[in-house]
């Protein structure tokens, strides 16, 4: 009996010491939650982004062009400053939903080039996630709602990553920007209906049309504080905010959690990009490929549907991927100090390395150009640096507010030297 007894005890000392070191090895669910629900830590430090940083590689910040020839690209961006309208697409995670980066890049490229219209703006705080600080959509009305990553979704999903469905027939949207638009945009199924529309609560006159992507809406002065009541019920996935001027129009559409398979199944992506039309796409996803199960060969396979979705969508857009800079994983380890507690320790996500590669590759192999912010940003080791600096998050996948302004304004540089009004002149595939 004395025996039995001892043989128990061990077993269940095993299992005990098998069961902390199983734990100790396991990744921390938190990530998870982390990457749908950041939170942009903001830094008031007065920086010079060009000069603080010797660890990024600002003589390497550039395009690898692949072989692509953007030289009618330059011609046409450099035609916004007189005469027509430029369009970019940016799709990607949560590192473009917050809109801090591409906001960044939006504010510099219309500087210089004229600005044409704020561009989609989507209803994620309605749908119960974060949205942009330049805009706020509000409504009294109930929803049903659906967003990219939480699936199953209860409404069909919008190419936009949101979607919302009011309970009631009557529903009135407000509407608040930072800048004044003379047009938007109801991108929504069906044919909405509108019932009235007030301007800074005043009774409004307004001219409608049914495009591609749902209502348009011109009104006889620009706006920045609107009010839509519909008297219909229909799936809204968003707005388009646009100006009278010449410039350029940039379109963010960013979504917590999301990769390249995740926007694969949008039935209405291939609509929605092709409704808008974009002379250029940026895409910059590749950050949650790294956690959780990586496999290079799917990875490779989901670029590659949605770069084909891409250019049968807008055969004439111009393609730009970027890669997503090293980030670090978190995990709980129990230790034994005065008392047993669980401590998070971080450590570096090399399976962004490796998501890195796969980008780069797809890119030389399709003639697809790249910006490796990876390495731009620093290489391997760049995230304890870039923490250190204030410009990664405490939660170590996220940037700050700072951090976000200086990917935005080291992509513009980049982009800058290939829309030159020169004609751009390449060597060994780069952008000089």
């Amino acid at each position: 009996m004395k025996r039995f007894a001892l043989y128990t005890l061990i077993i269940f000392s095993l299992f005990v010491c098998m069961g902390a070191i199983a734990f100790a090895g396991m990744g921390d669910p938190d990530d998870d939650n982390t990457r749908l629900n950041p939170e942009i830590e903001s830094t008031n430090v007065d920086r010079n982004f060009f000069n603080d940083y010797p660890y990024i590689a600002y003589d390497d910040n550039h395009i690898d062009m692949n072989g692509n020839d953007w030289s009618k690209l330059s011609i046409k961006l450099n035609s916004a400053l007189s005469d027509s309208v430029f369009t970019i697409l940016h799709i990607g995670d949560s590192h473009i939903q917050a809109d801090i980066l591409s906001g960044t890049l939006r504010k510099l490229l219309q500087e210089r080039y004229g600005n044409a219209g704020r561009g989609i703006i989507v209803p994620f705080k309605l749908a119960g996630t974060n949205e942009p600080l330049d805009y706020s959509i509000t409504s009294r009305s109930d929803f049903l709602k659906s967003i990219l990553m939480k699936q199953p979704w209860k409404i069909d999903m919008g190419f936009t990553g949101v979607s919302l469905l009011p309970l009631k027939t009557r529903c009135t949207y407000n509407i608040k920007t930072t800048l004044p638009s003379s047009k938007i945009t109801l991108f929504a199924d069906g044919h909405p209906e509108i019932e009235k529309i007030t301007v800074d609560d005043k009774l409004i006159a307004y001219e409608t049309s049914y495009t591609a992507l749902g209502l348009e809406i011109r009104t006889a002065t620009p706006f920045d504080n609107i009010a839509l009541t519909l008297n219909q019920k229909t799936p809204l996935y968003g707005f388009n905010l646009i100006s009278d001027e010449t410039g350029v129009v940039y379109h963010a559409v960013g979504n917590n959690g999301a990769t390249f398979a995740s926007y694969n199944q949008i039935e209405s992506l291939h609509r929605g990009m092709k409704a808008i039309s974009p002379d250029l796409v940026i895409i910059s996803l590749g950050t949650n490929e790294a956690f959780g199960r990586y496999d290079a060969v799917e990875l490779e396979k989901s670029i590659g549907t949605f770069v084909n979705t891409v250019r049968q969508s807008i055969p004439t857009a111009k393609i730009l991927m970027t890669t997503p800079a090293e980030s670090q994983k978190s995990r709980r380890v129990k230790r034994k100090k005065g008392k047993s507690r669980h401590v998070r320790t971080y450590s570096v996500n090399t399976n962004v390395a490796l998501v890195r590669n796969v980008i780069v590759d797809y890119g030389r192999k399709n003639s697809i150009p790249v910006y490796d912010f990876y390495g731009i940003a620093g290489g391997e080791g760049a995230s304890d640096k870039w923490l250190k600096d204030k410009l990664l998050s405490k939660d170590r996948i996220h940037f700050t507010f700072d951090g976000y302004r200086l990917q935005g304004q080291l992509l513009f540089e980049a982009l800058i030297k290939i829309m030159s009004l020169d004609t751009p002149k390449y060597e060994n595939n780069v952008c000089l």
